[in-house]
């Protein structure tokens, strides 16, 4: 069969997502073991991972109540605190794109003696558009923090603001910030908030943290698993009766524990030391180790992202040290995904659709260029229902 670089054009736009080829032809294309996106996503309704109207991406959290009554004398004056403790966080989209492009060369190279060939290629470059959208979105969740590029972007710039990633919303220091120092270029955290309040003014807005110790991470008192065991305690909420539709209940089903390599690796051997007591006995692939019903899962930009840090820094403060995160000292990342997750603007029936076909004009005639733009941010509402297990 053959066809013109242009008829390739408008059948890819009117027929792409309309595959005839088994799924495992885009096998060879993927770029990652494991994607970070994929569990994202698990269990959230497309009604809370894309919206329409306003600006921006409203979270509503509440904390800090406190305790708003007590004993009293009947008639006795009464002396009210009448404060709102509904807070808001209000967080700016931030916009993306990835791009897939063919030549007129390999459309011609592309030609077939059936009538297929037409679909077959087609379906293959849908296929790598649809990877380049995952990959472009997998490089947000853990993209070393930057706050002037996160938290307080200059309008001014020609650099485009980032979505916030999951290393600045769980922070290993106890101040609740990520760290404002590197031993390269100096500060990278220049700021008192994450996600617009100072977790000194609202301590509740600070992850759940445990901490081990990295040399005798598999000691049984100071360990990697007495450090799960509270993080599996602290991340556990059961509210009274009463105050269900006040206070969500939380536990492990909805979280995700990401890691690195070195991580993955040292749980499988802490377990299997165990006897695997941890594994889920339900789970038919019996592979991926789980704490509380989450499973951990190893990402692959944690083998490379410069992530690690000290307190090396100006007065003992945190600062990276322009590395990934050591042998030995693996962290843990727990995300709830019943309190956050990525979320995107526009219609729900309309993610990552594929904007129509651009020719590369007079300087690249023989080019074709196709755009898919989404508008997304990664959304959280209180941090003490997320949580990090680091070394001490």
């Amino acid at each position: 069969m053959s066809f013109t670089e242009a008829q390739f054009r408008t059948f890819f736009a009117t027929q792409r997502g309309k595959a005839l080829l088994p799924k495992d032809l885009y096998l060879s294309l993927i770029q990652q073991r494991s994607y970070a996106t994929t569990w994202l996503l698990k269990g959230r309704e497309k009604d809370l991972m894309a919206e329409m109207g306003g600006p921006n991406f409203i979270m509503s959290l509440s904390a800090g109540y406190g305790v708003a009554g007590g004993a009293i004398n009947p008639g006795q004056k009464r002396s009210p605190n009448i404060s709102s403790d509904q807070r808001n966080r209000v967080l700016a989209p931030r916009f993306y794109e990835s791009h897939v492009g063919w030549t007129e060369q390999e459309i011609m190279l592309a030609q077939g003696a059936d009538a297929e060939a037409i679909v077959r290629y087609a379906d293959v470059v849908e296929g790598n558009r649809l990877l380049k959208c995952l990959d472009t979105i997998e490089d947000v969740w853990f993209k070393r923090p930057d706050s002037s590029l996160m938290e307080n972007p200059d309008p001014a710039s020609n650099t485009a603001p980032l979505a916030y990633s999951i290393p600045a919303i769980l922070t290993e220091s106890a101040n609740g910030l990520p760290p404002a120092y590197t031993t390269a270029t100096g500060p990278v955290w220049n700021a008192a908030t994450v996600g617009g309040y100072d977790p000194t003014l609202l301590p509740d807005d600070k992850p759940q943290r445990a901490t081990y110790d990295s040399a005798a991470w598999n000691n049984e008192e100071t360990g990697i698993l007495p450090a799960f065991d509270l993080m599996l305690e602290n991340m556990t909420y059961e509210p009274f009766s009463l105050a269900a539709k006040a206070v969500k209940p939380s536990d492990m089903s909805t979280v995700t524990v990401f890691t690195n390599t070195d991580g993955r690796v040292k749980l499988t051997s802490l377990y299997r030391g165990k006897q695997d007591m941890w594994e889920d006995p339900n789970d038919a692939n019996q592979g991926m180790p789980k704490i509380g019903g989450a499973s951990i899962v190893k990402i692959s930009k944690l083998d490379k992202e410069y992530l690690d840090q000290n307190n090396g820094g100006p007065g003992g403060a945190a600062q990276y040290t322009e590395q990934p995160y050591p042998k030995d000292k693996p962290r843990f990342f727990f995300w709830n995904n019943a309190f956050g997750g990525p979320r995107f603007k526009g219609s729900k029936n309309d993610l990552f659709k594929a904007k129509a076909p651009k020719d590369g004009g007079i300087e690249y005639p023989d080019t074709t260029v196709v755009y898919t733009r989404f508008i997304m941010q990664l959304v959280w509402s209180l941090r003490n229902r997320h949580g990090i297990v680091c070394p001490q």
